[in-house]
């Protein structure tokens, strides 16, 4: 029985989820537990092909992902690059963003609706152009999709407008590689057993979550250069219960932050999914 979760209402902090311009502080025992799973990814990619793992309670499940081929694309020479320079980073953001993408004002944003209404904060964006890029990063998203669904470890991840449509793509110095945090479950129904309001978007939700530990696998981290992707279990008494931000639990919302040095965000929109599209929304100066 689960009724104590009816009373929960939604509060500043929960807000500030949302915003592009509000993010945690990372501390040091969400950093350390952050770097051990990275650290785990890393001596897991022994095979070239994609290669997902549920963590539950500390334990890695395998899959093989059927199109590993579309991994390779821009992001590896980007990722090759600031992993040999990281002092470089700022320059080749701007390099790759000038190669792979088109510019945004906010008068441009503006008329993709989707994209306006998920992320309302957005004032510049870039839309990837490049269709080798375009094509291997959709390939992320539907590919944690169907592989969600192939395991019972996991509820099914659906690549919609409230369930999974972004990623934080970072930096770890300290383990190097660049990687992606991906939520799911971002915007599901408000109803008795998710009495919490989210804003507009989740007004059309048809994302329904049974109990709030439904959510405790939204969190998808990818290491790019090793193909290796994991849904993470942050349901207690897994160890990565430990990643879960202060005031948020209740969501299991997780910091790209501690993993690394966030570079961009990664939102797929709009038309998911059957015509989606790939916006990059820098985290970093792209002067130089």
């Amino acid at each position: 029985e689960k009724s104590g979760f009816v009373n929960i209402t939604c509060n500043d902090r929960v807000r500030k989820e949302l915003s592009p311009g509000e993010r945690p502080h990372h501390t040091s025992s969400r950093r350390q537990v952050a770097n051990e799973l990275m650290r785990r990814m890393k001596v897991g990619a022994v095979s070239s092909t994609w290669r997902a793992w549920v963590l539950r309670d500390g334990i890695a499940h395998s899959w093989k992902h059927e199109n590993a081929s579309m991994l390779s694309s821009p992001w590896d020479e980007f990722s090759l690059k600031i992993l040999r320079a990281p002092s470089s980073l700022s320059r080749s953001l701007k390099q790759l963003l000038g190669e792979t993408t088109e510019y945004l004002n906010a008068a441009a944003i503006s008329e993709i609706g989707d994209v306006q209404e998920l992320i309302p904060s957005l004032q510049r964006l870039w839309r990837v152009v490049d269709p080798v890029m375009q094509d291997c990063t959709l390939e992320w998203f539907r590919g944690i999709s169907a592989e969600s669904a192939k395991t019972k470890l996991c509820r099914t991840i659906e690549l919609s407008h409230f369930d999974l449509f972004h990623g934080h793509l970072f930096l770890s110095e300290e383990e190097r590689t660049v990687g992606i945090l991906f939520h799911s479950a971002e915007y599901p129904r408000f109803c008795q057993t998710f009495p919490i309001l989210l804003g507009s978007v989740q007004g059309r939700s048809d994302l329904e979550i049974t109990s709030f530990d439904d959510l405790g696998t939204r969190t998808i981290i990818s290491s790019l250069l090793s193909n290796v992707f994991c849904i993470v279990d942050t349901r207690s008494p897994s160890p990565y219960a430990e990643l879960l931000v202060e005031g948020v639990e209740t969501l299991h919302t997780t910091f790209e932050g501690d993993f690394g040095q966030p570079i961009c965000d990664i939102i797929c929109a709009p038309g998911l999914p059957k015509n989606p599209q790939i916006y990059l929304y820098p985290r970093i100066s792209v002067c130089d």
